[in-house]
């Protein structure tokens, strides 16, 4: 298995869940980055799990294949300062972050999104 950093988000999900099956995570590479990690399972030197959103370029080209992991749903959230949270720069990033997650949701880029 080839995984990013402990620190990624998205590793501390994958080891939260094999925690509650009384499984550990024993990964042959640890790597900072998506790209070099894609390269290094594109080179079949692995496996790894990554959001389908990350994925998704390298999908569509062919170049890696995925399957879903039952369970394993992550949160996103935007975070804006209460202090500038009415600022229109603040209230545009916000507004163009959303309509973008949407379309990649209603144009099925991020099939498993709600």
């Amino acid at each position: 298995m080839i995984m990013l950093d402990p620190a990624n988000h998205v590793r501390t999900k994958i080891e939260g869940l094999l925690s509650q099956a009384n499984l550990s995570l024993n990964p042959a590479m640890e790597i900072e980055g998506q790209p070099l990690t894609f390269e290094m399972v594109r080179r079949g030197h692995g496996h790894t799990v990554l959001p389908r959103s990350a994925a998704q370029r390298e999908l569509v080209i062919g170049r890696i294949s995925a399957a879903p992991i039952k369970g394993a749903a992550i949160a996103w959230s935007l975070a804006v300062s209460r202090t500038r949270a009415d600022a229109p720069e603040v209230r545009a990033l916000t507004k163009l972050v959303s309509e973008l997650a949407q379309s990649r949701i209603d144009d099925g880029t991020w099939q498993q999104a709600q």
